[in-house]
């Protein structure tokens, strides 16, 4: 079967080079790619798609023709009218095979390495195992393949794979694809995914590309506010009178307890000392409260580090109603985080290995594996961007909310180890809950569903 996956198609170009010139493959490769004028490259990274495609899927139009019997067949077809006399029965078996496959999405449900996939159209549903040594070495759970599946006498194998494989999280844009061609609520056919073969192909490019070509993420902080690194500068008559107008802003620490770390000359006077601005709420992975900036009062000079121009305007205005008169505003300096960047670069590897010391600590290991576990334990009930709004728990309520989920899960399942966290215990102990959430029957992608 191998072998004449193989050779076949190199015949079968050969062939329909020989009898309609080279452009024919041009021809095709336009039909395909969506362009008017470019011509197929030898290196193409789309080669191991285009090449099946264009023997068994593409049927050429009449400007390629040189018989009447020859309109409206695929390139294989046209091969076998006139060289079927030369091939034995499986290769015959085969043909016909491939004729009958068709490019689809397909989830990797199951891998046994070195021997095959099971692999699940995420279009029509169909299920199939096949046999395969080299995928089935790289390819993990989870992951979304855009393949075509031949079968002869029960034996099932990839015909024609593209190169990148998705990971999980990309089944989103595979269920809007199944959206605009399922007709109606009926299951997806064979036919009816060849009919719109090249928009797997558009949606294949476009996810590939965003995964080779990432655009640099929008760095917010937990306000969705663009991170800009600000210092806000206020002269202060002294530090005693700056302390007791900003220590409010510590809402979780009384005034003794901000002052244990601070520095006292020989008089008791109060010299510096630094405190948290704090706001209550925030994200379960950081706990009941937000840090919003960092108060450092040294005589008198008063320093407040924030990560954003709105929360810099913010403590101004707060930091001008409470200190006492004879303060005053000094300078707010914003830096771009491009140059916060460059900055740390500049200064050397010093400041990255005392952050990366100070992380390796087991009391810091422990403390972020608990929050972390925490985190994954709220997760059910979180509302997610990727389930449009939706927590886990409602989403299991539909189809695609399902399986939205399921790629959610995969994705922690291939991450299990990378960090602190996620364990296959909790793994397991959230498949457990979300499990009973669903509502009507389960079925998979390409079968009818009930209301």
């Amino acid at each position: 079967m191998h072998e004449a996956s193989l050779r076949l198609p190199a015949a079968i170009l050969r062939f329909a080079v020989t009898s309609y010139g080279r452009g024919v493959v041009d021809l095709a490769w336009r039909r395909f790619s969506g362009s008017t004028s470019s011509h197929l490259e030898p290196d193409t990274p789309e080669t191991p798609i285009f090449v099946p495609w264009c023997v068994y899927q593409w049927v050429p139009g009449p400007e390629v023709s040189d018989s009447r019997e020859a309109e409206g067949l695929t390139l294989a077809s046209r091969y076998l009218l006139r060289r079927s006399r030369e091939q034995g029965p499986l290769a015959l078996r085969y043909l016909a095979a491939s004729a009958e496959a068709v490019f689809s999405f397909h989830d990797v449900v199951q891998v046994e390495p070195g021997t095959g996939l099971t692999m699940r159209d995420a279009l029509t549903g169909a299920e199939a195992k096949v046999v395969e040594q080299t995928a089935s070495q790289s390819a993990r759970p989870g992951e979304i393949l855009l393949a075509r599946v031949a079968t002869v006498d029960g034996l099932s194998i990839i015909d024609g794979c593209a190169p990148i494989g998705f990971p999980p999280l990309e089944k989103a844009g595979i269920i809007e694809l199944r959206k605009r061609i399922r007709p109606g609520r009926r299951a997806i056919s064979s036919a009816t995914v060849r009919e719109h073969e090249l928009d797997l192909f558009a949606t294949y490019r476009q996810i590939a590309d965003r995964l080779l070509h990432p655009r640099p993420p929008i760095m917010q902080n937990t306000d969705g506010e663009p991170l800009v690194f600000a210092r806000v500068s206020f002269e202060v008559p002294s530090a005693r009178s700056a302390f007791d107008a900003l220590a409010p802003l510590s809402i979780d620490s009384s005034p003794a307890e901000l002052l244990r770390e601070a520095t006292f000359d020989a008089d008791g006077e109060l010299l510096a000392v630094e405190l948290p601005w704090l706001r209550k709420g925030g994200p379960a992975l950081l706990g009941s409260l937000t840090t919003l900036g960092r108060v450092m009062i040294d005589r008198q000079r008063v320093v407040v580090e924030v990560n954003s121009e709105e929360r810099a305007r913010k403590i101004r205005t707060i930091a001008e109603e409470r200190l006492r008169d004879g303060s005053r505003h000094l300078a707010t300096v914003l830096e771009s985080l491009e140059a916060a960047l460059e900055s740390s670069r500049a200064r050397g590897p010093s400041a990255d290995a005392e952050s990366e010391d100070l992380n390796s600590r087991p009391e810091v290991q422990r403390l972020l594996a608990e929050r972390m576990k925490a985190h994954y334990r709220e997760w059910p009930s979180m509302p997610l961007p990727a389930l449009n709004g939706r927590t886990p728990l409602q989403a299991m309520r539909s189809r695609e909310g399902r399986e939205m989920v399921e790629a959610l899960l995969l994705d922690f399942e291939q991450h299990i180890d990378r960090g602190p966290g996620m364990t296959r215990e909790i793994l397991a102990e959230l498949r457990s809950r979300l499990a009973g959430a669903g509502s009507g029957r389960r079925t998979h992608p390409g079968q009818p569903t009930t209301a």
